[in-house]
């Protein structure tokens, strides 16, 4: 498998003189696999789905504007009244 990874410039510009970068790529994503793999092993395919449903609505938030400072103030509040 051949993957394209496209760096930003600044981050470029600081690992453009580490000579063995390609084989630590390597050996990184290797970890990862495996990782993963044992991720995999360690859930059930019910917990994993969930896990997926709770990013995707989580990424969903984000995107729609979010605010988890605002949230958390919010619930504050909301406590801060509750024990009054």
């Amino acid at each position: 498998m051949t993957k394209v990874l496209e760096l930003p410039d600044e981050l470029a510009a600081k690992v453009k003189d580490i000579p063995d970068l390609d084989e630590r790529i390597v050996r990184f994503i290797k970890a990862e696999a495996v990782w993963y793999e044992q991720r995999q092993k360690r859930f059930s395919q019910e917990t994993l789905d969930v896990v997926r449903q709770a990013r995707a609505a989580a990424e969903k938030m984000y995107a729609d504007g979010f605010d988890r400072s605002r949230v958390a103030e919010e619930i504050g509040e909301f406590i801060a009244n509750f024990k009054a």
